[in-house]
């Protein structure tokens, strides 16, 4: 059978899978497929669950993944020639347990996961394709017996798993040869644009530039081979060891990679004088022995300098670790006997863990000791850059400042000792972690703007004392709370409130709320922001949390083993990891907002209720209602773009599915519940000769139709109404207006101002009532004592509001972005809208990450005329200081003139995803954006601001 696409004039064919499922699949052997372009195909997603939306079901065909692609083969004996298969969530062609079939010729590009991919596929030709831009370019997993010839790939390459006696050569990478050796001994290697080793002894591989592939260099089965003084970078990972042994890393500069150096399953292999920088994980060994890594760099990693998991009598010695986003040596579950000696780690330290058996001696943290201590009894800690304490008890640290490290203390398996009056502050991950232990005191210490949290308990802590402790931006947080005392401490100069084994309660005051063991809390009418959890429910039951406002914190609310709770009337914002975390069932959820949270909702729970049990009476668009009331989700929109109201209620028809759970909100709110359940309206009105219908909008209704001018102003106060007026009299002659008087609230009456819709700002005038009556242009007073402006309108629907005068803008600023994001270098262009003295450029972080940006220049007409480089996680690290060219303190952009910018970011900034924007001080455009695997992209504008 033919399967062919015609071209009429428009270009191959779409299909298109809407994000759903495979676009094309191949399920009957000896078809020829040609000439179609197979795109938006749906994510991979375990066969237990279903993404959000999905139309996939349970039924699996014995993989472990439901993968989806552009072009999916199940089946034997295929032709697919001549198609286009880009832009697909996973795979943009995918043989899966396929064999004999020929891929040739198609153009596959822009795929998240493979280009075209190999699992358990044997005996296939894969030839003369065009491979671009995709994460893998071609992938061969648990395939042999493969022909893989005359592929191009640009800015990704082939990946090789448990894959062999396939025959590849004359490949490209960006233009340079593939070299792959299989059964290879004593070879030198000296073209390449990727290597490939496998099963091969005795390899040279050096001075050569193995960049903006999948892996530089990928080493399967190989042994003795030497890796030396490569550039490899902007890769998914930069040198790749798998069951390898015996090997030499020296010299290389693994950079800009989401791993610079991986080892799996590899033995003593030496990887030495090696700048492992800016990437993901700097090294990373997953179950790996006896090797020696030494004298390596590995610092300004987005994640780890240096991570273990699993991995065992493995040595550290003299490395330089630094500025790693997380921490410098991460020991993760790996227990046995590494020795982690001589390294210099500056704000970075050791994460242990739960890790024993280790040998670490002879390091420093910001130049002042890194003290370990194991099985050690009765003794005091004097001076330290950071504390780690193993099997321990009655060992006492006080008096220290513990900053900028990973973690300040971290106590593992350690009893009877006592932590006091220490600065524990602006560590990458904690103040201060417990692993199994108890029987401690923690007091009088200052814990603040730790990355995830102040105090953390891990497993079994049991018996501790926290008392009177200062959080500021941090707070308390475990999984399992047992029988501890805390009390006296303060978040954010509120009381730290902590229940244990409380009923009928209600809590007045707090910075942060946690429940352990109690019934028929009530918790309502708080501010619980800036700390780890704002709220925590451990085995906490038939309680109330309503009407809080829990934001910026890495967690909203978290419920652990607790049900019959009541949460409601909560606005959960802005949390960077969660804005509500259920492991708990039976709690009913319902008039809560969810707004700009990283993940709405999180859950390991099946059985909670997401709207009220009760019928509630509503208006909404000036109607009164009685329904069943859910909640308010922000990212509603963006993941139900195709939702439509039903019967005009306010209430979305398709319902908020929680992430890999069959649980979901059914019938969401359109807008925040305030919306629906609003105080007495804030005006009067007096028609003459019309009807008026008017109907309380929210702010940001407004906010679209308002200039560039207020994008610096906060419009939350302002009053908002849908006005429609209509005439009702016989004769045009006849008088037909409406006067509405506006209470401004909070808002000051002195500048506040009137905006319409189809207008703009209304002039004022000293008494609307001596206006014309019959028709003329609409205009407001004000009334300075009453605190209320008069307006008068004619016929019309137009959207009237209130607001107040516009804050006068500094500098140049993008304002907030979103994510998804990813470090590389951003081009563009910046157009100011006035004159402009700037010194410094912020980058918008997104929440919970160390987003920066790396470096700065200017351009106008070519012309360098500024520049500034970040310095270190030190001090005031969101700004970097422009330097002009000419040696000013400032650099003036004048108004109406185009400048050019190349700013390299790091970590994770916000990303402001259009092409263009007009913000703040002008406009700003993306020229573009080159990630740090070599995608490119034409709508990733940095937000920024120059000020």
């Amino acid at each position: 059978m033919i399967l062919r696409g015609v071209d009429t004039g428009s270009g191959k064919p779409v299909v298109d899978a809407s994000g759903n499922d495979s676009a094309i699949t191949l399920s009957v052997g000896g078809i020829t497929l040609e000439g179609f372009n197979a795109t938006n195909a749906g994510y991979w997603v375990p066969y237990k669950f279903s993404l959000p939306g999905s139309k996939a079901t349970n039924a699996g065909d014995g993989h472990s993944f439901r993968h989806y692609a552009g072009i999916l083969v199940t089946s034997n004996i295929n032709t697919i020639t001549n198609n286009t298969a880009s832009n697909n969530h996973w795979d943009g062609i995918r043989l899966n347990s396929s064999s004999n079939n020929t891929v040739a010729g198609n153009n596959v590009r822009n795929n998240r996961g493979g280009g075209i991919r190999l699992d358990d596929s044997c005996n296939n030709a894969i030839t003369g394709n065009n491979v671009s831009n995709n994460s893998i370019g071609i992938g061969l997993d648990d395939s042999c017996y493969n022909t893989i010839t005359g592929n191009t790939f640009l800015n990704d390459g082939l990946s090789v798993d448990d894959s062999y006696h396939n025959t590849i050569k004359g490949n490209t990478v960006n233009g340079m040869p593939l070299v792959y050796l299989e059964d290879k001994t004593g070879i030198e290697v000296t073209d390449a644009g990727q290597v490939i080793l496998v099963n091969c002894t005795n390899i040279t591989v050096e001075n050569l530039d193995l960049s903006n592939t999948y892996v530089g260099v990928s080493l399967f089965k190989t042994e003795e081979s030497v890796i030396s003084n490569n550039t490899v970078s902007n890769n998914w990972c930069g040198i790749a060891l798998d069951y390898s042994s015996n090997n030499t890393i020296i010299g290389n500069n693994a950079s800009s990679n989401e791993d610079g150096i991986r080892l799996w399953d590899s033995i003593n292999n030496t990887i030495t004088g090696n700048n492992a920088s800016n990437n993901g994980c700097g090294i990373c060994l997953w179950d790996s022995r006896n090797n020696i890594i030494t004298g390596n760099n590995a610092s300004n990693n987005w994640c780890y300098g240096i991570c273990l998991f699993s991995a065992c009598n493995n040595t550290f010695t003299n490395n330089a670790v630094s500025n790693n986003d997380y921490g410098g040596i991460c020991l993760s579950y790996s227990g046995c006997n590494n020795n982690i000696i001589g390294n210099t780690f500056v704000n970075n330290g050791l994460c242990v863990g739960d890790s024993y058996q280790n040998t670490v001696e002879n390091n420093t943290v910001n130049g002042k000791p890194l003290v370990y201590l194991v099985d050690t009894s009765d003794s005091e800690v004097t001076d330290a850059g950071q504390v780690i304490l193993v099997n321990c008890s009655n060992v006492t640290v006080e008096n220290l400042d513990l900053s900028n490290t990973c973690v300040g203390i971290e106590l593992c398996k350690t009893n009877d000792s006592i932590i006091s009056n220490n600065t524990v502050s602006n560590n990458n991950m904690y103040g201060i972690i417990l692993w199994d232990s108890g029987n401690s005191t923690l007091t009088g210490n200052n814990v603040s703007n730790n990355g995830e949290g102040g105090i953390y308990l891990i497993n079994s802590c049991s018996n501790n004392n926290i008392i009177d402790n200062t959080f500021v931006n941090n707070g308390l947080f475990s999984w399992l709370f047992l029988s501890n005392t805390v009390k006296g401490n303060t978040v954010n100069g509120k009381p730290l409130v902590y229940l244990e084994d409380t009923s009928d309660t209600e809590v007045t005051d707090a910075g942060q709320v946690i429940l352990v063991n109690c019934n028929n809390i009530t918790v309502e009418n708080l501010d619980l922001s800036n700390t780890c959890v704002g709220i925590g429910l451990y085995k906490t039951h038939d309680s109330i949390i309503s009407n809080n406002t829990v934001s910026n914190n890495m967690r909203g609310i978290h419920l652990i083993d607790s049900c019959n709770s009541i949460i409601t009337g909560n606005n959960v914002s802005n949390n960077g990891e969660v804005g509500i975390r259920r492991e708990s069932n039976n709690n009913k959820f319902y008039l809560n907002n969810f707004i700009n949270n990283s993940l709405s909702v999180g859950s390991s729970s099946t059985s909670n209720i997401l709207n009220s049990t009760e019928q509630i009476t509503y208006t909404y668009n000036g109607s009164t209602y009685t329904n069943y009331m859910r909640n308010y989700w922000s990212d509603y929109k963006d993941k139900y773009p195709d939702a439509k109201e039903t019967a005009d209620c306010g209430i979305w028809d398709t319902p908020y599915s929680m992430p890999y759970r069959p649980d979901s909100d059914n019938y969401p709110l359109m807008l925040p519940w305030e919306n629906y359940l609003s105080p007495t309206e804030p005006y009067t009105k007096t028609d003459v000769g019309v009807n008026s219908t008017i109907i309380p909008a929210s702010p940001t209704d407004l906010a679209a139709y308002l200039p560039p001018d207020y994008n610096d102003t906060d419009i939350s106060d302002s009053v908002v109404l849908n006005v429609n007026v209509t005439d009702n009299t016989p004769d045009t002659t006849d008088a037909a207006y409406t006067d509405i008087t506006i209470n401004v609230g909070s808002m000051d009456i002195a500048t506040c101002k009137v905006f319409k819709t189809d207008i703009g700002f209304l002039p004022e005038v000293e008494d609307v009532t001596t206006l014309p009556t019959v028709s003329g242009e609409p205009a407001f007073s004000r009334d300075v004592v009453n605190k209320t402006v008069t307006v008068r309108l004619f016929v019309g629907d137009p959207l009237l509001g209130v607001i107040p005068a516009a804050v006068e803008p500094l500098g140049f600023d993008t304002g907030e972005g979103t994510y998804p994001s990813i470090r590389g270098t951003h081009n563009g262009t910046i157009i100011p809208s006035r004159d402009i003295n700037i010194s410094k450029l912020y980058t918008y972080p997104c929440a919970g990450t160390g987003g920066h940006s790396e470096s700065i220049k200017l351009y106008e007409n070519v012309t360098l005329i500024a520049n500034g480089s970040w310095v270190s996680y030190e001090g005031d690290w969101h700004n970097i200081t422009i330097d002009n060219e000419t040696g000013a303190s400032y650099v003036m952009l004048l108004k109406n003139h185009e400048y050019n910018y190349t700013i390299v970011t790091g970590s994770y900034p916000q990303i402001i995803h259009e092409p263009s924007k007009e913000v703040t001080g002008g406009t700003i455009t993306c020229s573009s954006f080159v990630d740090v695997n070599g995608k490119v992209y034409y709508d990733w504008i940095p937000a920024i601001r120059l000020e």
